[in-house]
């Protein structure tokens, strides 16, 4: 590694998650495990490696065909679902690959059934009713008339029924609930179905896990809450779970300034006495949020500022109260050192956006993933790239 940028994952924090969770979730309660957008920015094929061994859910979920193709060697028997809306070239995927995919409208089916006809397969769908989160989905008061034309489709096979909550994690319950309720409404009028073919049905995500347990029906869908992050502060907190992200960097510069003198583009930061300020080369260009005269990394296990705005590949930090700094330093940018911790949520409070955009952006990114606490490594590869596949002991 050339950069000293990293994200650091931690698998002995994972597999602690995974004991936690697996006495949080109820017995017969099935899991769907969210790994969409490369699992959150943490990498969907070492954390479905991971989860395939250790937690062995009952289905993974992505958003797109293509995260499927990524994280199918890993799966080993475990369903996929697309959670995102099918077009007609992800639907021809799902058909060969025996993907699960959601329905949301008549042309879906009706095509869906005319190409597994022709390929001599059984389409495997679920179909997705808009309660009111107004994206994907048959609405609900569309729901019973859609439902007898899709079940009148032969090569259709309508294994699953869902809908997605738009506040599961709010302090008010409020439209949750009436969500459920219309959810729950459409249920009743399809009784003998699901007596007879026992569809999966699942409506929460992790939010609607930890306060909806009304909602939980026979599978919930959890996402962070398996890299041991909460959806929000106001929902049920499971205190034993942490985060097994951390981001990492260097210092790279340490420079003496007077008053008067200015820090960064646009010159938004003046110095107003004697100050020592240190620079890492991580920055906005790297997925970490871009700001101005907010938040602080950690370095020495104690808080030190960010000044002037960050650029590209660098942000400046005021270490004048840190004694003993050298080049090379650590710096945690999310994560804990000493008794300080800086979390994905304070990332987002900093640049007024959410947490998810910032894991996700930084996931995405160019900087390194580390793995740590693994006990044997060797080449894991698949068509669209090389990585270390890790044997967890």
């Amino acid at each position: 590694m050339i950069s000293p940028n990293k994200i650091e994952i931690d698998f002995s924090i994972l597999k602690n998650n995974i004991k936690i969770l697996k006495k949080d979730i109820p017995k017969n309660l099935k899991l769907c495990c969210v790994v969409k957008d490369n699992a959150y920015g943490h990498d969907a094929c070492h954390m479905v490696n991971f989860l395939t061994l250790y937690l062995k859910p009952n289905m993974f979920a992505v958003a797109r065909v293509e995260e499927a193709f990524n994280i199918q060697p890993y799966v080993q028997n475990i369903p996929i679902i697309i959670l995102g809306e099918p077009t007609k070239e992800s639907i021809s995927h799902c058909i060969d690959k025996g993907y699960i995919f959601i329905l949301s409208s008549l042309w879906q089916a009706q095509y869906a059934n005319q190409l597994s006809i022709k390929l001599g397969k059984v389409a495997k769908c679920h179909i997705n009713i808009d309660t009111g989160l107004g994206r994907f989905g048959i609405q609900y008061d569309q729901f019973i008339d859609f439902f007898n034309q899709v079940l009148a489709l032969l090569n259709i096979s309508v294994s699953g029924l869902m809908t997605h909550f738009a506040q599961s994690d709010a302090n008010s319950k409020m439209y949750a609930y009436e969500q459920l309720n219309r959810f729950k409404h459409c249920l009743s009028k399809i009784p003998s179905f699901i007596a007879q073919h026992k569809p999966t049905i699942h409506a929460c995500n992790s939010g609607g896990y930890l306060d909806l347990p009304d909602a939980h029906f026979n599978m919930v869908r959890l996402g962070v809450l398996l890299y041991g992050l909460h959806p929000s502060k106001s929902c049920r907190q499971i205190n034993e779970l942490h985060p097994i992200l951390s981001l990492k960097s260097k210092i790279c510069s340490i420079k003496k300034f007077l008053p008067g003198d200015c820090i960064g583009y646009g010159m938004h930061y003046k110095v107003k006495e004697k100050k020592t300020i240190a620079a890492i080369p991580l920055g906005y260009g790297q997925g970490y949020p871009r700001i101005r005269n907010v938040g602080h990394v950690l370095v020495h296990g104690q808080k030190a500022g960010i000044v002037g705005g960050n650029s590209m590949d660098a942000s400046m930090i005021d270490v004048t109260h840190i004694p003993n700094l050298q080049l090379d330093d650590e710096v945690i940018l999310v994560g804990q050192q000493g008794n300080e911790i800086i979390s994905f949520d304070d990332l987002a409070t900093w640049e007024n956006t959410v947490s998810y955009n910032i894991m996700t952006r930084l996931g995405h990114g160019p900087i390194e993933k580390s793995f740590i606490n693994d006990k044997h490594c060797k080449n894991m590869t698949n068509h669209h790239k090389t990585i270390k596949e890790i044997s967890y002991g």
